[in-house]
């Protein structure tokens, strides 16, 4: 079952997680949400780190119970699905390696 993530994402936290639980992270990023019904198509056409989750802490609070496994990331943005693969490609890996570094 998916845990939901709070609207501050700096109280999102992992204690008391069993790492043995996980078995991949995905980063997916969405635009802020005020209430009503959720659009998913619009929230989510964002750049992956650009949204609303802080990555840094999210990730962090991830490593920080102990998670070695997969990691991955992806994106609903159509403009960075219009993009040549290759560099979507590339900057989805430097992103993932800023946040996760290398293991």
């Amino acid at each position: 079952m998916a845990t939901p993530i709070p609207p501050n994402a700096a109280e999102f936290t992992l204690v008391g997680f069993r790492v043995s639980k996980f078995a991949s992270f995905n980063f997916l990023e969405r635009l802020p949400f005020s209430g009503g019904i959720p659009i998913e198509d619009e929230l989510r056409d964002v750049p992956t780190g650009k949204g609303v989750l802080n990555l840094k802490e999210w990730t962090d609070a991830v490593k920080a119970t102990g998670y070695r496994g997969w990691w991955a990331a992806e994106t609903f943005s159509r403009n960075m699905q219009q993009q040549s693969v290759n560099v979507v490609a590339r900057d989805m890996l430097q992103l993932l390696g800023r946040l996760v570094g290398a293991s």
